[in-house]
């Protein structure tokens, strides 16, 4: 199943509620995937932070080609190792729809597609990448369904009330692992970036798709 496949299509299984969902690696650097990504996609870059800074250097001084010709220098090295994490997390799971994905959809996520292909693993490229999922996310911000919003003083129990109600719903607090205004942020892990965020939020609404109204929590505009 080589090839690419929509932002549109992808999520549609990313929105499943069964088990055959898509299963997405993002191949982008950890700075990048740190400040903004997909929920359930997982970091596996071909290029790392300091080769991304370096490759990004090089095109900005020397052109493309250059860039791509010292990206190739500096992966080749690691490109089994590289190749072989892309395999075995593909293999781990038993998504329908397997793909990888870049900021574009363009060198990067091909040339991963390429080097999967040749150790014997098919997997698909997002038409646009990172970058057109997002869009696609944001959207669904920009055409909000009908809300009820729960609302009360702080510490009046709205949150509990929230996971107990049987309607459709989607907890912004926990999207933003966030406590409420009584007791903050996380002490386990950290917020994510607004990007991630946001396209949290999107996905949930995508899930809701359809379901008429949806019940949210009150919160500040931050």
């Amino acid at each position: 199943m080589n090839g690419t496949v929509s932002p549109q299509e992808i999520l549609k299984f990313m929105t499943l509620s069964s088990e055959a969902k898509a299963y997405i690696i993002d191949v982008r650097s950890e700075c990048e995937f740190e400040e903004g990504h997909i929920p359930s996609t997982i970091n596996i870059p071909i290029l790392n932070n300091v080769e991304r800074a370096a490759v990004g250097t090089t095109f900005k001084k020397q052109g493309q080609s250059k860039a791509i010709d010292l990206g190739h220098e500096l992966v080749g090295p690691y490109r089994e190792a590289r190749t072989r994490k892309w395999q075995n997390a593909l293999i781990s799971s038993n998504a329908v729809q397997k793909a990888v994905m870049c900021w574009r959809g363009g060198l990067r996520s091909r040339t991963a597609q390429t080097w999967l292909g040749e150790s014997g693993t098919k997997v698909q490229t997002i038409t646009g990448g990172y970058k057109a999922l997002r869009a696609e996310l944001l959207a669904a911000i920009q055409n909000l369904p009908p809300l009820i919003v729960l609302s009360g003083l702080t510490g009046s129990g709205k949150t509990k009330l929230l996971t107990e109600l049987l309607f459709s719903k989607i907890d912004l607090e926990s999207l933003a692992n966030h406590r409420g205004s009584l007791f903050g942020g996380s002490l386990v892990s950290s917020q994510p970036r607004q990007a991630s965020f946001e396209n949290a939020l999107g996905l949930e609404l995508l899930k809701h798709g359809g379901a008429g109204e949806l019940v949210v929590e009150d919160e500040s505009s931050r």
